[in-house]
């Protein structure tokens, strides 16, 4: 059984290093999103004009939003000063 054979005999586990791999997406969840006809339809044409996946283009729109949502909310929260000089991109 796999369990019982003992890996040091292949492998030098003090001379390991801690990798970063980049390139691995996020865990995704599937969710239910009702949508008005309509809107899917709108959806579904622009997505299909801009040659991706309507999912793809919809959860584009989604991260963009939330992005400006949160840099903000961060602005709100900051004093004016720091505002100035902000990455985030905070009006004065």
């Amino acid at each position: 059984m796999w369990s019982d054979d003992d890996s040091t005999e292949f492998i030098n586990w003090r001379k390991d290093k801690r990798v970063t791999l980049p390139n691995l997406q996020p865990s995704s969840q599937t969710i239910s999103l009702w949508l008005p006809k309509p809107m899917l339809e709108r959806l579904k044409l622009l997505a299909n004009k801009e040659d991706v996946p309507y999912q793809l283009l919809l959860k584009s729109f989604v991260a963009e939003r939330l992005k400006a949502e949160l840099a903000e909310k961060s602005c709100k929260r900051r004093p004016e000063r720091v505002r100035r000089n902000s990455s985030v991109g905070c009006a004065p």
